[in-house]
């Protein structure tokens, strides 16, 4: 629906009359009126009217408060305001100076319209703090009479300026302890951008290939706004005459409903599926009309959104013998990788790699059609062994109930990038179709054409699978391939396995598979329970017959909040194994240290006072309690997106005072926070205080304790309920009454609990 677009007013001539009735309207006493704007009555306002006849003008302010834009209009100024002669833009109008009363109809283009989002704006700035983690992964493995050990472990620090890791595996081997990676990384969420020095990896564009080097890196990161849409969204707009409210259906389903002002409106970033389709949109406005309009859409996530670009640049040297060697680099390498939307329907492309010697650059263009959906076409270059080639095309088309696909991909045998190898069998070519479909409610289609081919010959895969939904949580699906080629033998492969739940957390598999060559029936049995974010134990039993050799496993698997352990034992094609491991972390963030569970993401340690055992939530789910100290560690927060922290209000005590139980927190990417929610411990009684003659203190009467600033009403026959008191030391209550006051030693017995009764104080 496209949105009509406004008259530029402000560049239309002031009228005679308007020019003339400025002096006047400068002197004369504004009056009262009550008007009625577009048909919807407004509060009184002051406008001033040059009688008999007009003009009428109108104070900038007043137009603002009725959703009239007044950039949009040409204005007048006098008596320390700007005024809108409405003469001057012909708008005709009823005003009656007995009754005070004016009905007007501005055009909806003057309007200053509305715009709404279907994502919201995220507007809580991100929380840094200065800490560190120490991760380790201990494996233990005994097969067949061979035993081993061997840990991953992994050590970062952090603050503001980025968050620096190194990681190693120790195994007892000749080869000691190897070290993987060691990097330094900068995110920059206000540039959505990424810096990494030390150790990385490439970005392979749409047809290279990811290599590990030792170096610097810039680029893109799209993770550090994981709420941009970055691909052409379904964008509506049109215009409202008067208030009303805009219905957005897809695919015959409401998906969106937000109510506007008159004038132009918009309605941005709506949740289409991926493919192309169409909006229908409804306009309702306050008397019950309705108009409709059908907006067309195509969206792809591989599609840049215009004006947006994704890039990144990467030089450094290629790594060795990675896992084997510690410090093993090669060439020096440059790669460089940048896209860029020109439009919202055309996507480009540009890749440049270069070594001593060798080079690399080309290109992939992105077009989607309202017809054909999406369309690519690339090619690349190489030097170094000759003159290599590389070109590709593809195709898809996603629609709600059927999905097609294409794509192609050749090379000649002398192609080279930065990942090639002396030496090395490289696939030179890929033809491949896809297609899926829905089959009624419950049935979906899909088949799968795959064909490869290299130096040594051609690859072949044909598949058809079939996916039944029995349930709502349980599917049945076959299929069968047949996998082919010039160096080797044909094999046909039919499968069949049911999925489906056995509780909340329990999930059950069973599967049957026939084989052709080599001949060979496989039956399987999985039966699984899932773990939990907060402590929780699961398990793994799978049992059957595979490679005409039983097969038996069995595991158990426990997550507390101070790591997970594992332990499986197998009985599996002859050969028995057992293996275990254990997995955590010791987390550091605000000054506060504790054992935890492995930290992959980012992580908040939250202090609840130190108050034991109170329940910690992330995002509504429950993730463990707060030790003895009062503190708790959340790990697998996502990086950079809000997250809500809270406790369980219940669990605090009553010498525990707090105002709310949540608070929103945004974390960068594999950092932590500690996150104080503002609980502290206050000790509380009822007691009665007395004045030195022996009479109850009167009603009405406030206490402090100390020098606080919190009062305490003082009720009927003297009593009074405190809180902040302390142990071990007398609390000074200061006492008014009226113009009086006068002071109480209160001391708490031993094995006081907060929120019982004492005894009767003497006010002195």
């Amino acid at each position: 629906m496209a949105a009509a677009a406004a008259a530029p007013l402000a560049a239309r001539a002031q009228t005679p009359e308007c020019q003339a009735g400025v002096e006047r309207a400068s002197t004369a006493a504004p009056l009262l009126i009550q008007p009625v704007v577009n048909g919807e009555e407004r509060e009184v306002a002051p406008m001033r009217f040059v009688a008999p006849g007009g003009p009428l003008y109108i104070g900038e302010a007043q137009l603002k408060d009725w959703g009239i834009a007044p950039e949009k209009l040409s204005l007048q100024s006098f008596s320390g305001s700007r005024w809108l002669c409405v003469e001057q833009i012909g708008l005709k109008y009823q005003l009656d100076p007995a009754k005070l009363t004016l009905t007007l109809d501005f055009a909806p283009e003057l309007y200053s319209g509305s715009r709404a989002s279907f994502v919201a704006a995220d507007r809580l700035p991100v929380t840094y703090g200065r800490g560190g983690f120490l991760n380790y992964d201990l494996r233990y493995d005994h097969t067949a009479g061979v035993s081993s050990l061997g840990a991953n472990w992994e050590v970062g620090a952090f603050a503001r300026p980025g968050l620096a890791t190194s990681s190693f595996f120790s195994g007892n081997n000749d080869r000691g302890t190897i070290r993987l990676d060691t990097a330094l990384r900068h995110d920059d969420p206000e540039r959505i951008t990424s810096a990494v020095a030390g150790d990385t990896i490439t970005r392979a564009g749409s047809y290279g290939a990811s290599v590990r080097m030792g170096g610097l890196q810039y680029q893109r990161n799209f993770a550090t706004a994981p709420l941009l849409i970055t691909y052409p969204s379904a964008d509506v707009a049109g215009t409202a005459v008067v208030p009303s409210t805009v219905d957005v259906y897809i695919n015959n389903a409401k998906a969106y409903s937000t109510p506007v002002k008159p004038g132009p409106f918009s309605v941005q970033n709506l949740p289409v599926p991926v493919g192309a389709g169409n909006v229908r949109v409804v306009v309702r406005d306050v008397f019950g009309r309705e108009s409709t309009a059908v907006v067309p859409y195509v969206r792809y996530d591989s599609m840049l959104r215009e004006g947006l670009q994704d890039f990144s640049y990467e030089g450094g040297w290629l790594r060795r013998n990675y896992t084997v060697e510690s410090n093993d680099y090669g060439d020096f390498a440059a790669v460089a990788t940048h896209r860029y939307g020109a439009t919202n329907w055309l996507t480009l492309e540009g890749h440049a790699e270069a070594m001593a010697d060798r080079g690399n650059l080309g290109g992939v263009v992105q077009v989607t059609m309202p017809v054909l959906g999406l369309v690519g076409a690339g090619g690349a270059v190489s030097t170094g062994d000759g003159t290599g080639k590389l070109g590709k095309v593809f195709f898809q088309r996603n629609e709600r109930n059927w999905t097609v696909g294409a794509a192609a991909q050749q090379q000649s045998e002398n192609y080279m990038d930065v990942a090639s190898e002396p030496g090395q069998i490289r696939t030179l070519g890929t033809r491949q179709v896809t297609a899926s479909a829905r089959v009624g409610d419950r049935n979906w289609l899909n088949v799968l054409g795959l064909r490869t081919n290299d130096k040594t010959g051609t690859f072949d895969t044909a598949t058809i699978g079939w996916s039944f939904s029995l349930t709502s949580s349980a599917t049945l699906t076959a299929n069968l391939s047949r996998f082919s080629g010039s160096q080797q033998p044909t094999n046909n492969v039919f499968s069949i396995m049911l999925a489906l739940p056995l509780g909340e957390r329990d999930f059950a598999t069973v599967s049957a598979e026939r084989r052709t060559n080599p001949s060979e029936n496989n039956a399987l049995l999985n039966v699984s329970r899932n773990l939990l974010e907060t402590d929780s134990f699961g398990y793994r039993v799978l049992a059957g017959e595979q490679a005409d050799a039983k097969r038996l496993e069995l595991g158990a698997f426990w997550r507390t909040g101070v790591g997970e352990f594992g332990a499986e034992a197998a009985d599996s094609f002859d050969v028995r194994a057992t293996r275990a491991y254990a997995r955590g972390s010791v987390a550091a963030a605000g000054g506060e240290w504790k054992i935890s569970r492995y930290l992959d993401q980012s992580f908040a340690m939250v202090k609840v006072a130190d108050f034991p055992d109170v329940q910690v939530y992330a995002n509504s789910q429950p993730v463990g309690k707060t030790d003895r100290s009062g503190v708790a560690v959340i790990p697998r927060l996502s990086g950079f997106l809000p997250n809500t922290i809270t406790f369980e209000a219940e669990d605090i005590p009553m010498e525990g005072s707090f105002g709310d139980n949540a608070k929103p927190v945004k974390i960068a990417n594999r950092m932590g926070v500690l996150v104080d929610m503002g609980v502290l411990r206050r000790l509380s009684a009822t007691l009665t205080l007395v004045e030195a003659s022996g009479r109850p203190v009167p009603a009405g009467a406030s206490v402090r304790i100390g020098e606080a600033e919190e009062e305490f009403p003082v009720a009927r026959q003297g009593r009074v309920y405190v809180s902040g008191l302390e142990r071990g030391k007398p609390n000074v209550l200061q006492v008014r009454i009226g113009e009086r006051s006068c002071r109480a030693s209160v001391g708490l017995p031993a094995g006081f609990a907060s929120g019982t009764t004492l005894g009767s104080f003497t006010c002195q």
